[in-house]
């Protein structure tokens, strides 16, 4: 888009360009009105997550529309004749009359889960929080579990991968269906959808949830309670060492988030299991699992997983230059080394595809794959200096 460009930054900092403001509620409410009005111009599913009656200032707006490209903001942002337009996956911000529009395109089907997410300023964020103590993860997309090659009981020992931390595997969706997450995390939907007067509310709310547990904010707790400064309470501290510079910095600037910590200094006290066994958090997971019928999904991802550090073991550089050292006075490496791996596995793909695999949805890193694993790692180097001297006499 012209004036459109790239940018990490999403909510009130998103805009960089341009002179932005702060409004009032009541000037809020009249623009939010004329926002929506060009919104129904284009889409016509669209909603403005709640927010709190006793919020009396804005500094910004998030409209969720349903769409299926970000592509089709595009006339919106015409519309308001935005001075600057900022793309972030699914999240267009645009600048309208001094002020930050943020337009969050999602599909039907996950519509309902964002609208409950985005709502109520960071109440979506604490929720995600109490999910991530239990090893979930809850976003504008639903609940789902990022899986890790150690998230099955036993020692890690036991994993295939070499290296040292735990490596990602894969995303495992759970639901987006907003009922079924209601009921997984133990809130009553319907007094969400009734609405809240205060963020007392709002915290006694999430605190009701089965999935709290102190442990999920206790060095938080600690880290507001000693180092927020005078003056300047909500807005600037720091945060414990157990959890992230990204996070220190995202609590450092949303006041709700910290207010709500202080709310569970306050109501909560601390019963001294500030932390879970690893055993735990795999029985939960499991329970989860077994609750949205996902375990064969997961143990697949495992089995894949497997898979693939198999094959690795048995084809790679190292592999490719120990079946030709005996042939060449010095070995192969670099781009050289590259092309041959490259030129290799398409042939070898070919000649699948021409044999017994017919299916040309299969994809090729699928096939090479399966036949890595299917073949004696000795047939693979055998293979490999054929090919090769099979080349070498040609270019000769």
């Amino acid at each position: 888009w012209l004036g459109c460009h790239l940018s990490g930054a999403m909510g009130g900092n998103a805009l960089k360009k341009c002179k932005l403001r702060r409004f009032a509620r009541e000037e809020y409410k009249a623009l939010e009105a004329k926002v929506l009005d060009i919104i129904s111009s284009v889409f016509t599913a669209f909603a403005v997550p709640a927010y709190l009656p006793s919020k009396d200032s804005f500094g910004d707006v998030d409209v969720l529309v349903i769409g299926e490209s970000v592509d089709e903001v595009k006339e919106v942002a015409t519309l308001f004749d935005s001075k600057e337009v900022v793309r972030n996956g699914n999240v267009v911000s645009c600048e309208f009359r001094d002020f930050q529009v943020d337009v969050i395109v999602v599909p039907s089907r996950k519509f309902d889960v964002s609208n409950f997410f985005y709502g109520y300023s960071d109440f979506g964020s604490i929720l995600g929080r109490m999910c991530s103590f239990w090893g979930l993860k809850f976003g504008g997309d639903g609940l789902f579990v990022k899986v890790y090659c150690d998230m099955q009981p036993g020692d890690k020992a036991d994993c295939v991968c070499d290296r040292k931390d735990p490596c990602f595997i894969g995303r495992l969706d759970l639901t987006s269906d907003l009922q079924e997450i209601a009921d997984f995390m133990g809130i009553d939907l319907q007094t969400w959808e009734i609405g809240f007067d205060s963020e007392e509310e709002v915290f006694a709310f999430l605190t009701s949830s089965r999935l709290f547990h102190l442990g999920a904010f206790s060095s938080q707790m600690a880290a507001v309670r000693s180092k927020v400064e005078e003056g300047e309470e909500g807005r600037h501290t720091s945060c414990g060492t157990d959890i992230t510079s990204q996070m220190r910095k995202r609590i450092a600037t949303r006041p709700f988030y910290i207010r709500f910590l202080q709310y569970l200094d306050a109501h909560h006290t601390v019963d001294g299991k500030t932390s879970m066994k690893p055993d735990d958090r795999f029985e939960f997971l499991g329970q989860a699992l077994d609750r949205f019928g996902k375990g064969q999904e997961f143990n697949q991802l495992f089995k894949d997983h497997q898979g693939k550090m198999e094959a690795k073991e048995k084809w790679n550089a190292r592999v490719v230059q120990s079946s030709l050292e005996s042939h060449l006075d010095y070995p192969l490496v670099g781009k050289l080394l590259g092309m041959f791996m490259s030129e290799f596995k398409r042939d070898t793909v070919r000649s699948l595809r021409m044999g017994s695999i017919k299916d040309q949805e299969v994809k090729d890193d699928v096939i090479f794959n399966q036949w890595v694993l299917q073949t004696d790692k000795t047939d693979i180097q055998k293979q490999v200096l054929s090919k090769y001297l099979d080349r070498h006499s040609i270019l000769q």
